[in-house]
This record gives structure tokens, sequence and C-alpha cells, in this order.
């Protein structure tokens, strides 16, 4: 095991047909399996929320990630969003993203390639899978069953002391309507 620190994000916000909210790539040509803008703002915001340029997190549990995973796309999950919510980011800090693995890999898969990376730890992933992954990664400990369907903006953060991660998650803050509550 490499890493002492894990920080677990959903992709940004995707988009929502009853809304009126279309999906774009980076460039604002129209993606169905793009983000929504909202989901630009969000990936643009979380350049300076990983990477400030003064070099001090807003919250000292946040670090900047020395690796970045994205799930990647797959049969059952075609959309590259993980990946283009975390590219912004991975540019900045001229981090190649990894994509190893889809968010259909065990959670035990998962563990296994994040624990070896070197440094803090940074994936962007689906909500679907992310509950499992923190379940497997603390060995079942204190952590929520599940990832909303609407929230985009909270970090699970996972650190190791020794042979034991803790678990403890710290909201984005990033744009209106992100909520300071954490996920139950």
């Amino acid at each position: 095991m490499s890493t002492r620190k894990i920080l677990l994000i959903r992709h940004a916000e995707k988009p929502d047909a009853s809304l009126g909210l279309q999906g774009v790539d980076e460039r604002g040509n129209a993606n169905p399996h793009g983000l929504s803008v909202r989901g630009w703002q969000r990936a643009g915001a979380l350049v300076r929320f990983f990477a400030p340029l003064d070099g001090h997190v807003r919250d000292r549990r946040i670090d900047t990630p020395a690796t970045i995973f994205a799930a990647a796309t797959s049969a059952a999950h075609p959309s590259p969003r993980p990946l283009w919510t975390v590219e912004p980011l991975a540019r900045a800090l001229r981090v190649e993203v990894r994509q190893d693995l889809t968010a259909e890999a065990r959670p035990d898969q998962l563990v296994a390639a994040v624990e070896a990376a070197d440094g803090p730890v940074l994936l962007s992933w689906r909500h679907a899978s992310m509950a499992a992954f923190a379940a497997a990664l603390t060995e079942g400990g204190d952590v929520p069953a599940a990832w909303p369907e609407d929230r985009y903006d909270m970090v699970w953060v996972f650190q190791r002391d020794q042979d034991r991660w803790s678990f403890a998650q710290v909201p984005q803050l990033l744009l209106p309507r992100d909520s300071p509550e954490p996920i139950r």
C-alpha cells in the first residue's frame, strides 16, 4: 500500500431532459453523454478546489492529488463524464488520468488499484458504485450506504493510519445550491 489519502468524487452534473438541461462536450457541442453546463462549471471549479494557486486548500482534509483515476467507459456506461470531470484538473497538474477500471469493476479490484497508487489519489466515479468501494476500503466502516442521485457536491475523504482507513466528508461548496450537509 502506497497512498495514505483517497479523495472520492462523483462525476460532475449530467444532462436532465426533465429540466431541459442538455449534455455538451468541452467545446459546447451537443453530446447526450456529456456534462451539463453546470457540470462543466464544476469541472473547472474543481481545479482550484484541489490545486489552489496559493497552495492552501480550503479544508485541511483535502490534498492536491498526485494520481487521478476516472471510471473508464463501457458498454453499460458509454459516458466519459468521470474523465471529463477531472480532465481540467489533470491538465493543470500535468497528471495523466488513469482509466484502468470501469464502474462495473469489483470494489476489491478498485481498492487494490487505488491503494497501490502514489501520493494522494483522486477518484472520479459513478455514484451507483461509490458506496460499495467505500465499504470495501473501510472494511464495512461507518460510511453512507449509497450516494444520492442528486448530489454532485461532496468529497469523500479516506485517510489511512496504519492499516485502517478513516472516513470524512468535505462539501465542495463551489456552485450555487451546493449543500454543506453530509451524505447520510
